[in-house]
C-alpha cells in the first residue's frame, strides 16, 4: 500500500485549508472581489474592494487617490501596507482606519450600507 508521508500529508491539508479561508474572504463566487464602503470622521470616505488572489485591496479615498496595497502581517484584523509602511489599512469586522507616516488620516471608520 502506498502511503503518503505524515509531514506531506499536513502540508497538503495546511495548504488547501489556506486556500479556500483565502477565497472565503477575499472574494465572492466568480472570483468577483468583496467591496466595502466605510465613512469616516470629518466626512471623509475610504471604498475598499478586497482581492483574494493576488491578496491586497484596492482603495478610493474620498481626497481623490487611489491605491493599491498588498496585504501584511497582522495579529488581529486584516492589515495591508504599501512597501516601505508609509500608508496602513487597517480593517476588522466592520471597521476600517489609514495611517500615513504614523498618524491617522481617516479614523473612526465604520462600514456603510452604500
Amino acid at each position: 500500500m502506498n502511503r503518503i508521508p505524515i509531514p506531506a500529508r499536513c502540508a497538503f491539508i495546511l495548504a488547501a485549508a489556506l486556500a479556500a479561508a483565502g477565497c472565503a474572504a477575499g472574494e465572492r463566487a466568480g472570483g468577483r472581489p468583496v467591496r466595502a464602503v466605510f465613512r469616516c470622521e470629518g466626512g471623509r470616505s475610504i471604498e475598499a474592494a478586497f482581492s483574494a488572489a493576488p491578496d491586497s485591496v484596492k482603495l478610493k479615498l474620498s481626497d481623490g487617490r487611489v491605491l493599491t496595497l498588498p496585504r501584511a502581517i497582522s495579529a488581529d484584523g486584516a492589515r495591508y501596507a504599501s512597501e516601505d509602511e508609509s500608508l496602513v489599512f487597517w480593517n476588522r469586522g466592520s471597521t476600517a482606519f489609514i495611517t500615513e507616516n504614523g498618524a491617522g488620516t481617516y479614523n473612526g471608520c465604520a462600514e456603510s450600507a452604500d
